[in-house]
């Protein structure tokens, strides 16, 4: 009776192991990396200072969250491993106290690592930067030229970086080379404004939403070469040895993945949002998301 019980018992494991082995082949396996940091863009409202958003289009009736509902996106999104947060476009700061309510919210009660600001800078006021200088860690600026092309005038940038380290913000401006300013020497300008770090990248034909026709070829007739990027960074490399604030990149600072106004994932490689996170969490959000989007 004891050996028949315990040829029973082999059996039964033998068995089991076989349908663990089984299960862990056929099962889905996620081949996206974990990702740690997010761009949300609460509402899609801008304040056309620029003239550079060649791709993306101001939507008037864009409405935000509620605050509530936002901050449970935000949990959301920490529970999934996020460390650092961008709140970006189209014009954060439109929307001023939400804006920092969640920089608060996201600093205070998720302990994010790192929490930026993506803005065209015309709205950034000291108080603003006073009263939530705490919550931030870093102001960026879209910063395309230093000709009549760019938003604000070079006096202001300057004055927006000293404001910035009188607060403890970290003061970035981030460049997108086309094939207007791809010839221009920049590093004077930079240099009198003084950032923390100045990011480049190749100019894009526009980021997802909808553009049009006439858009696209404007963007097309300021593309750029890869060749042309080089030389640009080149040049402006050699010449930041005793700065060092100078990096480029392959591709464009966040902007791949977003989170929209619905909370709801958007990326240039696919043709529509994501379910929101709120209704089905962000697990299975990013898995709607096609391979091409992966990243962290």
């Amino acid at each position: 009776m004891l050996d028949q019980k315990y040829h029973v018992l082999v059996a039964s494991s033998i068995l089991l192991g076989f349908l663990c082995i089984s299960y862990t082949k056929h099962r889905r396996i996620p081949t996206r990396p974990a990702r740690t940091a997010f761009e949300y863009r609460f509402h899609r409202r801008c304040n056309p200072v620029c003239n550079t958003c060649t791709g993306r289009m101001s939507a008037p009736g864009s409405h935000k969250l509620q605050i509530a509902s936002a901050k449970a996106g935000l949990r959301n999104l920490h529970a999934a491993g996020m460390r650092t947060i961008d709140f970006a476009g189209e014009e954060p700061f439109l929307e001023p106290a939400y804006l920092g309510e969640l920089a608060r919210y996201c600093k205070e009660a998720l302990g994010l690592e790192s929490i930026s600001v993506s803005t065209n800078g015309a709205l950034v006021k000291e108080d603003w930067l006073q009263k939530y200088r705490g919550y931030i860690d870093i102001l960026r600026l879209s910063y395309r030229s230093c000709g009549e092309r760019t938003g604000l005038p070079l006096q202001e940038l300057v004055r927006l970086c000293q404001l910035c380290k009188t607060h403890g913000v970290r003061f970035e401006l981030c460049t997108a080379v086309d094939g207007l300013n791809c010839d221009e020497d920049m590093d004077p300008a930079v240099r009198n404004i003084g950032p923390h770090r100045w990011i480049v990248h190749k100019a894009r034909i526009g980021d997802g939403d909808e553009i049009t026709t006439e858009q696209i070829n404007v963007a097309r007739r300021g593309s750029v070469t890869d060749a042309q990027f080089e030389r640009f960074c080149t040049r402006h490399r050699a010449r930041d040895e005793d700065y060092g604030y100078f990096e480029s990149l392959q591709g464009q600072p966040g902007g791949e993945l977003w989170l929209d106004e619905h909370m709801r994932f958007v990326t240039r490689h696919s043709n529509g949002p994501t379910r929101s996170i709120l209704d089905v969490g962000v697990v299975a959000a990013l898995a709607e998301l096609p391979e091409t989007a992966g990243g962290a």
